[in-house]
C-alpha cells in the first residue's frame, strides 16, 4: 500500500483533528509520502524495458545446450521459426499488458502469477492476478501447482461468464442476475477456482495403424489438471473441466525458507517506509507552523477570551499577563528543526532507493538515451558491482519461474493445435525428454545469467583448500555445462564450439594416447628388470611390447 497505493488501496498514517478548541469543525489530515512509490516505479520501468526491450526479439527456443551440433537441422530450423512466430503472436494479444502488470508485482508482494489459456479468438489470454485473491501449494517436488483463486463477481457478471454448456448456477444466483433490481443484479458473489493436478487421470488402449497404444480418455478425466468453479454462499459447483496445462504460473522473485510465498523490495522496506512516512508527516507539520505561525493575543487585552492554550499552526494562542504590560497581537513559531528533518529524509530516501535498485536503473536509463542503445550484458554487470547491487539474482530467479514457464507453456499450447506447421522427424525426442530450453538475449537476462556463473566459480574457490585433499569433490561440478554457459553469455558463435561427440571422440583418442605412453613406459621399465637372454613370459608387457604392439 506504501509502495502501489493506486493497485493495492491508500492508507493514512496520520489522521488528526485540527484543534481541539470546542466546537471547531474537525479536518482529518492525510500525509502519505511518495518516496517508495517512485522507487518502485523505476524498479517496474527498468525491469521491463531491459527483460523484454521494444521491437527485439528477447527469447529464443532451442534445445539441447549451446553448441550441441547433434541436433538436426531441421529441427534447429522448426525452432527458430516457431521462436519468431510466437514473439509474434505475444505482441499481437495482451501480453505486454499483463506481464507489465506482473513486473509492477514484483517489487511490492514479490509473488506474481500470471495465467495463460487458448482463446480461439485471439489465441492466446493472459491475465495477471492480485496476490490477494490466490492461494496456492507446491507438491513434494517444489513446484507450485495447485492453486485457489477467488473471484468477486457480481450476479450479472457471474451469469455472463458462466454461459457455456454444461455450467449449473444456483436458482439464487440466477435470479439476482436476471432481477431488476440493481441491489440484486449487482449482488457481490464469491466464487473459487480450484486447479490441482489430475492424480487419478484416465487413459484407454487404441488401435490405430496396426500399432496399440495407450491414450488419454477424452474430457476433464484425461486432462493433466482438473479444475472446478465453485460458488461459495451456495455451496454449488459451476463448472468441471481440466488443462493439459495448468494455467497459473506462480513465480516468486526471492525464496522463502518454508511455504511457497516471496520476499519483495517493498517487504524488506517496510520498516523504512513507515519511518520515512512518520517523519515525513511530523516535518509537514513543522514546515506548516513555519508557513502559518500561532498569533499570540494577551488575554489582559482582550478579556473575553477562554484562558487556554492551543498551538496548532495558524491557531490563536491566548496568553494571561495577569493585567500587566501586553503587547499587540504577535506570531508564535513552535519550536522545529527543519534542515535536520529534510536531511534524515534525505538519507531514509536513499536507503529506499538502495532497497529497489532505484539507482541502479536511472543510471540505465540515462545511459541508454545518451547512447542510443542497449547496454550490454556486461556492461550492466559491471554496473552491479559497482554499485552493491543484488538485482542479478532477483531476476534470474523472475525469468526461471515466471519467463520461461510462461513461454514454454505457450509454445505447447500452440504446437498442439498444429501453429506451427508440419513437424520435423525426430522433434517428438526433445519434447518428450524435457530438451525444450530458452535462451535469453536481454542484457539483463544475460547479466543476470553471467552472475550465476560468478557465483560458480566463487564456490569453486571456497571449496579449493579441501581439493588436495579430497580431490574427488570436484565431481559435483559439471565443467562442461560451466564452460559452454560462459561461452553463451559472451556470445561465442556456436559454430566455434565442438559438439558433444566431437568433444568425446577428442577425449577418447587423449585417453587411448594417455593408456598407450603407460604402457610403453611400463613395458620399458619391465623389459629393463629382465634377463635380456630369457624370453619374455607370455602375456607379459615385455612380450607384448616385443611382438609389436599392444
Amino acid at each position: 500500500m506504501y509502495a502501489a497505493p493506486a493497485k493495492y488501496g491508500t492508507m493514512f498514517d496520520s489522521k488528526e483533528g485540527s484543534s481541539k478548541q470546542e466546537g471547531a469543525k474537525e479536518r482529518p489530515v492525510y500525509i502519505v509520502s511518495d518516496f517508495a512509490q517512485e522507487a518502485a516505479n523505476t524498479f517496474t520501468r527498468g525491469l521491463f524495458s531491459n527483460l523484454f526491450p521494444p521491437s527485439v526479439r528477447w527469447f529464443s527456443y532451442a534445445v539441447g545446450q549451446t553448441g550441441d551440433q547433434n541436433v538436426p537441422e531441421t529441427v534447429k530450423e522448426f525452432f527458430s521459426k516457431a521462436s519468431q512466430r510466437v514473439y509474434e503472436v505475444l505482441y499481437a494479444t495482451n501480453w505486454t499488458t499483463e506481464m507489465s502488470e506482473v513486473c509492477e508485482d514484483a517489487p511490492v508482494t514479490g509473488t506474481m502469477t500470471l495465467s495463460v489459456e487458448f482463446d480461439p479468438a485471439r489465441l492466446l489470454l493472459f491475465k495477471s492476478h492480485y496476490i490477494s485473491r490466490i492461494y496456492c501449494t507446491k507438491s513434494a517436488d517444489a513446484e507450485i501447482d495447485t492453486v485457489y483463486e477467488e473471484l468477486n463477481l457480481t450476479a450479472t457478471q457471474a451469469l455472463n461468464i458462466f454461459s457455456q454448456p454444461g455450467d449449473k448456477l444456483s436458482k439464487k444466483l440466477t435470479e439476482d442476475a436476471n432481477s431488476k433490481e440493481t441491489a440484486r443484479s449487482e449482488k457481490i458473489y464469491r466464487i473459487i477456482h480450484f486447479v490441482a493436478p489430475n492424480r487419478d487421470r484416465k487413459f484407454r488402449t487404441v488401435e490405430r495403424d496396426g500399432a496399440v497404444f495407450s491414450e488419454p480418455v477424452p474430457g476433464p478425466a484425461g486432462r493433466r489438471f482438473l479444475s472446478y468453479y465453485v460458488e461459495i454462499e451456495e455451496k454449488s459447483l459451476i463448472r468441471q473441466g481440466g488443462y493439459d496445462h495448468n494455467p497459473y504460473t506462480v513465480a516468486r522473485i526471492d525464496n522463502t525458507i518454508d511455504g511457497v510465498y516471496g520476499y519483495s523490495p517493498a517487504l524488506r522496506a517496510l520498516r523504512t517506509m513507515k519511518l520515512l512516512n512518520k517523519v515525513y508527516a511530523r516535518y509537514i507539520d513543522a514546515l506548516d507552523g513555519a508557513i502559518r505561525p500561532s498569533v499570540m493575543v494577551d488575554l489582559a487585552a482582550y478579556s473575553d477570551l477562554v484562558p487556554e492554550f492551543f498551538f496548532e499552526p495558524g491557531c490563536v494562542n491566548v496568553y494571561d499577563s495577569k493585567g500587566g504590560k501586553f503587547s499587540p497581537p504577535q506570531f508564535y513559531v513552535p519550536p522545529s528543526n527543519l534542515p535536520g528533518g529534510m536531511d534524515f529524509i534525505d538519507r531514509t530516501r536513499q536507503l529506499l532507493d538502495r532497497f529497489f535498485f532505484r539507482d541502479l536503473f536511472t543510471i540505465i536509463q540515462q545511459m541508454n538515451e545518451q547512447s542510443g542503445r542497449q547496454r550490454t550484458a556486461r556492461e550492466i554487470s559491471e554496473l552491479v558491482n559497482e554499485k552493491n547491487s543484488q538485482i542479478l539474482p532477483l531476476v534470474a530467479r523472475f525469468l526461471d519461474e515466471m519467463v520461461s514457464p510462461v513461454l514454454k507453456k505457450v509454445f505447447f499450447l500452440l504446437y498442439e493445435r498444429g501453429f506451427f506447421g508440419e513437424p520435423p522427424a525426430g522433434l517428438e525426442e526433445y519434447l518428450v525428454n524435457g530438451k525444450l530450453n530458452l535462451q535469453y538475449f536481454s542484457p539483463l537476462a544475460l547479466a543476470a545469467k553471467q552472475t550465476r556463473i560468478q557465483g560458480t566459480l566463487a564456490a569453486i574457490e571456497d571449496i579449493a583448500p579441501f581439493v588436495q585433499a579430497r580431490p574427488d569433490i570436484l565431481d559435483v561440478i559439471n565443467f562442461d555445462a560451466l564452460v559452454r554457459d560462459s561461452l553463451d553469455v559472451r556470445g561465442a558463435n556456436p559454430d566455434h564450439i565442438n559438439s558433444k561427440q566431437a568433444i568425446a571422440k577428442i577425449r577418447e583418442a587423449r585417453q587411448q594416447a594417455e593408456q598407450q605412453a603407460a604402457m610403453q613406459e611400463q613395458a620399458m621399465k619391465l623389459a629393463g628388470s629382465q634377463n635380456l637372454n630369457e624370453r619374455p613370459a607370455d602375456g607379459s608387457a615385455a612380450a607384448a611390447l616385443i611382438n609389436g604392439g599392444f
